[in-house]
């Protein structure tokens, strides 16, 4: 399988998503995340991978202790 780089328009999407969704719900089986996953031709799972990766740079999720 190839691997796919993320566009700049992608990642806007997915933090868009982000953004909106709690982070508890940010799971591959999630409708708005396969939603989205099918408008930019990408598996649920790695627009829940990117969003999770997104969250590792979040101060609230860092006082947390969330690594991404």
């Amino acid at each position: 399988m190839t691997r796919k780089n993320w566009t700049r328009e992608e990642t806007i999407l997915a933090f868009d998503l982000y953004c909106k969704l709690p982070f508890g719900k940010i799971h591959h089986s999630h409708p708005e995340i396969i939603k989205l996953a099918q408008l930019i031709d990408r598996e649920p799972s790695a627009v829940a991978m990117k969003m999770l990766n997104l969250a590792s740079h979040d101060p609230e999720q860092q006082k947390r202790g969330i690594k991404g």
